[in-house]
């Protein structure tokens, strides 16, 4: 309806919505009907069927227009950014480089839509989201890294626990074989270990085996 509107009254179709004259203003000369508000319906009794279904936007992703423009740009350049920051993370002085590359990015997705914001608009989206992102990075990456050794901890723990359990079996077949008379060499061939940790099993137990 907003569309059909705008074609009626033959208004900007870039207007995003963003400024307005003031009504109150002593420069303009307000002209107002017997009535302030309308309800949907009888806005649209304005239009006959075949007018309005002449509006129905027409892109996959109608709110890339009006005031949508921004809020899709926005949200799109942010989400970049959370990943995009992290080539920065060890540099210095380097945020008019990070807002210039936040600024091209944004320029560069302005242009899918099919009427384009202001390059200043642009400019704003992309101040915004280089400034969050730089100050908040160093907070974000230091969560990052608490909970990177947090699992670390967590994995360290089991896997020892696990390499602990799995040598006690090594063991404990090492001196199975040996009282079968296996050989030191034998049994370190058998078991995929070094005939000096064989030797130093058996000899926690003084169960010696022969070298040979």
């Amino acid at each position: 309806m907003e569309a059909a509107f705008r074609a009626r009254l033959d208004a900007d179709q870039g207007y995003s919505g963003l400024l307005t004259k003031n009504p109150t203003h002593q420069r303009w000369r307000v002209l107002r009907g017997p009535r302030i508000g309308y309800t949907l319906q009888e806005l649209a009794d304005c239009f006959d069927a075949g007018e309005l279904s002449s509006h129905v936007a027409k892109s996959k992703n109608p709110e890339e227009i009006g005031l949508g423009r921004n809020v899709t740009l926005f949200d799109w350049l942010r989400h970049w950014a959370y990943v995009a920051i992290r080539r920065y993370r060890t540099a210095r002085n380097q945020f008019p480089q990070w807002q210039a590359e936040c600024y091209e990015k944004s320029l560069g997705r302005n242009g899918d839509f099919a009427r384009p914001l202001d390059s200043r608009e642009c400019y704003h989206v992309a101040k915004s989201v280089s400034r969050w992102t730089w100050r908040k990075d160093a907070e974000a990456q230091a969560r990052f890294l608490a909970r990177q050794a947090a699992k670390g901890r967590k994995g360290g723990v089991a896997s020892g626990a696990a390499r602990l359990a799995a040598s006690e079996d090594l063991r404990a077949s090492a001196r199975l074989m040996a009282t079968q008379g296996m050989t030191q060499v034998a049994i370190a061939s058998a078991l995929g270990v070094t005939d000096r940790t064989v030797r130093t099993w058996l000899s926690e137990t003084g169960n010696e085996a022969k070298i040979r």
